[in-house]
């Protein structure tokens, strides 16, 4: 049994918690966490994850969820006996989560980019887990998978804490193969400058937006319907439509007339056609704050509250306010 089968029969699902060098290489050890819990950086441990996509090295990960391969457990009405009988019906192919920068190599921002404009590209990959001198232990193949989710993080203009997107992906099928027992080549990305929660730059036509100090995070979701007609064991998965969510976004409290003014007309005067939405964009930025990485551009933005932020009076701070805004649809560019 190799490493990575004695942490699945260990754990169920794998977990691998990690931070990017300066050569984009990650570590991290797979492990459960409970449902709903945050994908979230940590200590370096054993093993190292590569994404492979279409048969190439996309780049190494900092952290890997799910793929788990569950049989749902049917059971058998009318037994005869004192207990109930039970037996395997379909199988089910569990979500990966997983947690990256922008050290991967182009192929994983272009899946992004046309999955958000409606484009869903299926691809075939795998998580291929190494040692710590990059020996191929082992691997988890998936087959047609579809991106679920984009996630993106918190932005803070006083953090200093690298930041990470968070990608779920549905495959149709997956399964486990043992390692090649080669040692991994690095990968060659195309921007290996770190990511941080602080360097990010938000815009909106018409708005003062120099100011914004904080936007929160927020996931872009893909509905994925499932075909469970016939008597196929492994059922597919179609696309459905994608679900953009509303952002929260603080800044000065200097700011606010302009934002207060568009939120009067657009809301309590009802000015709110298609004409008066408004397009903008989240930057972010290199650590020299003038190279950008990426950007989520946004369309049809349309104004939703203003309010004053909750603080402790007690404390003497630059007073801010939260709008919340809606968005029709966003776009991912990386570059």
């Amino acid at each position: 049994m190799d490493d990575l089968e004695r942490l699945e029969a260990s754990r169920g699902k794998f977990l691998a918690a990690a931070g990017i060098t300066g050569a984009a290489l990650a570590t991290g050890a797979w492990k459960t966490r409970s449902a709903g819990a945050a994908v979230a950086p940590g200590p370096f441990a054993a093993g190292r994850y590569l994404l492979a996509l279409d048969g190439a090295a996309a780049g190494f990960l900092a952290s890997v969820e799910g793929g788990e391969i569950v049989g749902e457990v049917v059971s058998e009405p009318g037994s005869a006996t004192y207990y109930q009988k039970k037996h395997i019906g379909n199988v089910r192919y569990g979500e990966f989560a997983l947690q990256l920068g922008f050290n991967m190599t182009p192929s994983v921002y272009d899946w992004i980019s046309v999955s958000l404009l409606g484009t869903y590209e299926r691809k075939n990959g795998a998580i291929v887990a190494a040692d710590f001198n990059y020996v191929e232990k082992s691997r988890r193949e998936f087959h047609d998978a579809l991106i679920t989710e984009v996630g993106f993080p918190a932005l803070d203009a006083a953090a200093n804490d690298p930041a990470y997107l968070v990608l779920k992906l549905a495959p149709d099928r997956t399964e486990r193969k043992p390692g090649s027992g080669k040692q991994l080549s690095p990968v060659s990305a195309s921007k290996q400058k770190q990511w941080l929660a602080s360097n990010f730059r938000f815009q909106l036509d018409g708005l003062p937006t120099a100011r914004v100090g904080k936007i929160d995070a927020f996931t872009i979701k893909q509905a994925v319907v499932t075909d469970d007609v016939g008597a196929a064991r492994e059922l597919a998965r179609e696309p459905g439509k994608l679900e953009f969510p509303n952002l929260k976004i603080t800044f000065a409290e200097s700011d606010a007339a302009p934002w207060e003014a568009w939120h009067e007309d657009f809301v309590l005067d009802g000015n709110n056609g298609e004409k008066a939405e408004r397009t903008g964009a989240i930057v972010f930025l290199a650590p020299n704050l003038e190279d950008e990485l990426a950007r989520v551009e946004l369309h049809g933005v349309g104004i939703v509250s203003v309010e004053p932020e909750t603080g402790d009076s007690a404390k003497e701070t630059i007073r801010r306010v939260v709008a919340e805004v809606y968005c029709e649809r966003m776009e991912f560019v990386f570059g």
